[in-house]
């Protein structure tokens, strides 16, 4: 009864967030500057791209930002490689190889030679590892479905259960690098999201969602969701 109680007086004071809402405009960073996200300062030759808020542009819970972020995968590159210690678990300055290990199986990761492909819909994560087993490098593939520019998925998006590559790799590695690719991707997209500027409350903007176009990374900036309307704050 007591629970029935409460269930009725939350939900008779529950407000919905209400549906995301844009303002007018921001303004394009200066060409030939270096961008400062949250976790690095990126230098970046044409930063046209990268849209900051004005400094008169408040977003409150829920809202988006102005503009999506269009980035150049070259560019999305450059952001990917400044913040994979992030991922990896790293200090900034570490040695950008890594070794994973699974019972006697081990894993050498070349974090510095990381990066992503895109394609509408698609993004997919190249992993260059090596092991004892095969000679050389070996260029590992884990290709996510994401939004599009004409269908956008907010940050839902799908992959195979195993990747793209040698099979003495894919059958002890695909879950760990599947993951490892997903959190990256997830990783830059906030970066990028933070580096745009901050919400009304003055906390970092957030990825709210995450799409792709030939040769280009799509990521839409929003305002964190206030969710004290669960409770009835």
């Amino acid at each position: 009864m007591q629970q029935d109680a409460r269930r009725r007086t939350l939900d008779s004071r529950t407000v919905m967030p209400p549906r995301p809402v844009r303002p007018a405009s921001t303004r394009p960073a200066p060409a030939g500057s270096a961008i400062a996200l949250p976790g690095a300062t990126v230098a970046m030759p044409n930063a046209e791209w990268f849209r900051p808020l004005a400094q008169d542009i408040k977003l409150t819970a829920g809202m988006l930002a102005p503009h999506t972020l269009r980035v150049p995968v070259a560019a999305a590159n450059a952001v990917l490689r400044s913040i994979i210690h992030l991922v990896a678990d790293i200090r900034a300055d570490a040695p950008p190889t890594v070794v994973w290990t699974s019972g006697a199986n081990e894993l050498l990761v070349m974090l510095d030679r990381t990066r992503i492909v895109c394609a509408p819909g698609f993004v997919t994560f190249a992993l260059f590892v090596a092991c004892d087993q095969l000679r050389g490098v070996q260029r590992i593939d884990v290709a996510f479905a994401v939004g599009s520019k004409s269908r956008p998925t907010g940050l839902l998006m799908s992959a195979f259960d195993r990747v793209q590559g040698p099979a003495i790799i894919a059958d002890t590695w695909s879950a760990t690098i599947t993951a490892f690719a997903w959190e990256a991707l997830i990783t830059t997209a906030q970066q990028l999201a933070g580096g745009v500027g901050k919400d009304s409350r003055g906390r970092a903007l957030v990825a709210g969602s995450i799409a792709a176009d030939t040769d280009v990374l799509l990521v839409g900036p929003m305002a964190r969701h206030n969710l004290g309307w669960v409770d009835g704050r």
